[in-house]
């Protein structure tokens, strides 16, 4: 009976051994994608604000064919990368567009332009 209880506490602490370090291994990669979606949408806030730099650069120019399908190209670029921010951010919070906007309906902030 005795070497049956012994088993059974060495089994529980095995199981919980393995439990911590699971949630070690989850936590850890928890933060871990929390620090990547964090530089994606750094990284392309830097190129949203390029490509706006890049539009008004080439604005100055005046318009030609060449220029304004430089311009199409440098707007599909900024709006990848608010793209890449929105999901970046729903990513953090678990959250979907439609529930994040929600989110923002709910809490009575401004549209983003």
């Amino acid at each position: 009976m005795a070497d049956a209880a012994r088993d059974q506490v060495g089994a529980l602490r095995n199981d919980l051994n393995n439990q911590q370090l699971a949630d070690a291994i989850a936590a850890e990669t928890h933060d871990t994608l929390a620090h990547s979606l964090s530089l994606m949408a750094l990284n392309a806030s830097a190129l949203q604000a390029q490509s706006l730099k890049l539009q008004e650069s080439t604005a100055q120019l005046g318009s030609n064919a060449n220029t304004d399908d430089f311009i199409e190209q440098i707007d599909s670029i900024r709006r990848r990368t608010q793209d890449i921010r929105k999901q970046a951010a729903g990513d953090k919070l678990c959250m979907g567009r439609v529930q994040m906007a929600r989110l923002v309906e709910r809490a009575d902030l401004p549209p983003l332009p």
